[in-house]
């Protein structure tokens, strides 16, 4: 709890909480994208829960695959998908003890996990793509 009383930490999740109500309210006023109003919604729904369990996490897999969409339509910008395919790695597959789900102890997925996780580290954007 950080040495911190229960009442002040009520009072900073309210003013976090504020602060991403405030963002997401702007946001979705602006003219971005949907994708990215989406993606930021689920992130956002995430931020304001005040205790998170690792199968709340799944949500963000909602925020990829708006992020995704949004690169798919205006192209993605050089290392995007690199950081969403290193970003999908650490929540699939962990990085080993400091990951999220870890090693299973199941051999067929583990050798799964490796080529996943080998695969990432050679991602690379295709040779014809140009910075936007």
């Amino acid at each position: 709890m950080m040495g911190a009383t229960s009442a002040i930490g009520w009072v900073v999740q309210g003013v976090l909480v504020g602060s991403v109500a405030v963002a997401l309210a702007a946001l979705w006023r602006s003219k971005t994208s949907f994708d990215l109003k989406a993606a930021a919604l689920a992130v956002g729904t995430v931020m304001v829960v005040p205790y998170i369990f690792l199968y709340d996490l799944v949500i963000l897999a909602v925020a990829m695959a708006f992020l995704l969409r949004a690169c798919g339509e205006a192209g993605p910008t050089q290392g995007e998908m690199r950081a969403l395919a290193l970003a999908a790695r650490h929540f699939s597959f962990g990085e080993g003890s400091n990951g999220i789900c870890g090693h299973t102890g199941d051999r067929a997925h583990d050798r799964a996990a490796s080529r996943v996780h080998a695969g990432a580290d050679q991602l690379r954007a295709p040779a014809d793509m140009k910075p936007v």
